[in-house]
């Protein structure tokens, strides 16, 4: 009986260490990835062997982890990586033609398409809806008399 009792203990502890290993593996998996695929979303080129390399994993065991840990393809996590970005540039009012040069889409139409498939409309469109103004307000009292000294009216 005592032999048994120290296999099934040897056995729980093995299994509490596993436990206990797993999500902490998975944190720094998820970390790690995360920062390769921040260095790299603004190269239209970037891809699964690209951050495997770097990561020094093969490619199926990134898209297995990926699917297991944040259950999404390495296309989607990119994808959501450069439009999280692309939202921060319209927001701050910059021209689609350069947002989609910055995110690493290869093609500003390719772009647009891409975003309105994700957001359901334009990045045009979106960036009207949440774009914050830098600048100044301009009340009409100072826009007409602006304009009445510019014109002489």
């Amino acid at each position: 009986m005592i032999p048994n009792s120290e296999i099934d203990l040897k056995l729980l502890i093995q299994h509490t260490d596993e436990t206990i290993e797993k999500p902490v593996r998975r944190d720094n998996f998820v970390r790690a990835f995360a920062a390769v695929v921040n260095r790299l979303y603004s190269d239209p080129d970037v891809s699964l062997e690209v951050v495997a390399a770097e990561l020094e994993l093969s490619q199926r065991t990134v898209q297995r982890k990926l699917k297991d840990f944040i259950e999404m393809s390495f296309s989607q996590y990119v994808s959501e990586i450069r439009f999280y970005h692309a939202r921060k540039h319209l927001i701050q009012g910059e021209r689609v033609s350069r947002i989609a040069q910055k995110v690493g889409f290869s093609s500003h139409a390719y772009f647009s398409a891409s975003f309105k498939k994700f957001h359901y409309e334009s990045p045009k469109s979106w960036q009207l809806k949440n774009r914050v103004c830098f600048e100044p307000a301009v009340t009409n009292r100072q826009f007409y008399s602006a304009g009445s000294l510019r014109y002489g009216v």
